[in-house]
């Protein structure tokens, strides 16, 4: 089963993997999965259905780039919700089922970002910390019950993830857009390293080595000298008027 909020992308999902499927039903379910009674519909359309869930991958995500103070109060609890209240209430909801089946697979989906706090991505990176921290943790608890529960940790990926957040492509080769998305990994393989780290029981999976790397040297860096190279970069991409 796969839930999004885009009609669109999932009847084109449903077409792809029906020809994959091998007779088995592919069911989508269109629904915005940032609101906060969200995850309570999929586990009820889930009960309605029948539908028994041993792999969940809560992958859904959008982002927010810019000041806190600038952003739409709406779309901060909209991100909150998606990426902290609604991956919660379905790894509660389907890790007690998997728990009494004694089996079970859950990968939940942070960001290389949340490594450090960010200046202008300070609510997306801080709901992704979260989801690290709870990964974690829940991959403690439920291993005793026989599920297995991984992190991924993409960092930057050719998606529509970008434009969503305001980060857009440049002529200007050294601006920040044209880096950015000249280092973006391709989708396919963040995608199957995912399941393949997910499938051999790996608690944390980064993908490729510029976020390997990314992952080891951030160790090394005191925060306060990422948040004032992080704040200065931002705040030239931002608004590139600004002098304070």
């Amino acid at each position: 089963m796969v839930v999004s909020l885009l009609a669109e992308e999932l009847a084109d999902l449903k077409n792809e993997l029906d020809a994959r499927s091998c007779g088995q039903e592919v069911i989508t379910y269109q629904l915005d999965l940032s609101t906060i009674e969200a995850a309570h519909k999929v586990v009820k359309f889930c009960e309605e259905k029948k539908i028994n869930v041993d792999v969940l991958v809560n992958n859904a995500g959008f982002g927010l780039a810019g000041r806190v103070v600038d952003q739409p109060l709406n779309r901060l609890i909209q991100l909150l919700s998606l990426n902290i209240v609604t991956t919660t209430i379905l790894c509660h909801a389907f890790g007690n089922k998997m728990r009494e089946l004694g089996s079970g697979l859950i990968l939940n989906v942070a960001s290389t970002i949340s490594f450090q706090p960010l200046p202008f991505w300070a609510v997306y990176a801080g709901s992704k910390a979260y989801l690290s921290s709870f990964t974690q943790a829940l991959a403690s608890e439920l291993r005793l019950y026989g599920i297995n529960v991984s992190c991924l940790y993409p960092g930057i990926t050719r998606t529509q993830f970008l434009d969503t957040a305001g980060i857009h492509q440049s002529r200007k080769w050294w601006s920040v857009g044209s880096m950015i998305h000249r280092a973006a990994m391709n989708p396919v393989s963040v995608a199957r390293i995912g399941f393949t780290g997910l499938m051999r029981g790996k608690r944390r999976i980064v993908p490729g080595l510029i976020n390997k790397l990314h992952f080891f040297f951030i160790q090394l860096i005191p925060n306060p000298l990422i948040l004032a190279v992080v704040n200065m970069v931002m705040k030239r991409y931002r608004d590139p008027s600004a002098n304070r």
